[in-house]
């Protein structure tokens, strides 16, 4: 029998971002902290149609504090800038809060699309 996972299901450690868009786009992860202060992830690079890329919260150790509300920021090629209305809250459990970029540089979309929550520990 499978031990039962205990994760808080608003909760992720690391945010994917799908481009479903007719676009290029590179993106970031930001955060408003306890105390205000906006803080982002360095852009990742470019991210073609179709293709996806993951931002593990965990590799910037100092900027995200637990407990803060995370979310993607896009920046399509040639388009503004695009922040997702969902929020999630950042927990170092292996949990992957996933982002799906469409439409157009004219018009982008971004969505929340659920967690990716990782297989239970093997039974001894």
């Amino acid at each position: 029998m499978n031990a039962p996972l205990n994760i808080d299901p608003l909760s992720a450690s690391a945010v994917t971002m799908i481009n479903a868009g007719g676009y290029v786009l590179s993106w970031k992860v930001e955060s408003k902290l306890f105390d205000g202060k906006v803080v982002a992830t360095p852009s990742n690079n470019n991210i073609c149609v179709t293709q996806k890329d993951t931002i593990v919260l965990s590799s910037f150790p100092g900027l995200f504090a637990e407990g803060v509300s995370v979310w993607p920021r896009i920046h399509p090629v040639a388009g503004e800038k695009h922040s997702a209305d969902h929020h999630v809250v950042y927990k170092p459990n292996g949990v992957v809060a996933l982002y799906e970029a469409s439409g157009t540089t004219l018009d982008p979309h971004l969505a929340f699309k659920g967690f990716l929550i990782p297989p239970p520990p093997a039974a001894k």
